[in-house]
């Protein structure tokens, strides 16, 4: 019987640590869906931005000498709108809008991505 009459302790503890590990996930999860587009050229970062910032209409320069790529946002993601590379598949590739997604210009040696930018936030807890 002695064992029961701390029950509603340990229930107790149970349910705040419970609702701090809810807070402490909701707390630290970025407040613009934690996505940035990034574009690499020959392994050299040339344009960081928050995908946020990228709002509809907004275009990018992407051009380097000969090479010219320029991106641009719409309502349906990130898409390339002008390259002049011989065969042109980025200009055909879907737009990017989430984690992971790439556009790859291989002539130019160009990759444009939109990647996580919640490195080290809590993505799973489990117990």
């Amino acid at each position: 019987m002695t064992g029961k009459k701390y029950d509603w302790l340990l229930y107790s503890i149970l349910a705040a640590s419970f609702a701090l590990s809810c807070a402490l996930v909701f707390a630290t999860r970025p407040k613009d869906g934690g996505l940035t587009f990034e574009a690499v050229r020959g392994g050299t970062v040339i344009e960081r931005r928050r995908a946020a910032e990228l709002t509809d209409g907004v275009a990018l320069d992407l051009s380097s000498g000969a090479m010219t790529n320029i991106v641009a946002s719409d309502p349906t993601g990130i898409r390339m709108v002008l390259a002049n590379c011989p065969g042109g598949d980025c200009l055909r590739a879907r737009p990017m809008k989430n984690a992971g997604d790439m556009i790859v210009c291989i002539p130019h040696k160009l990759i444009m991505r939109i990647v996580s930018s919640s490195v080290g936030a809590i993505d799973v807890m489990s117990y």
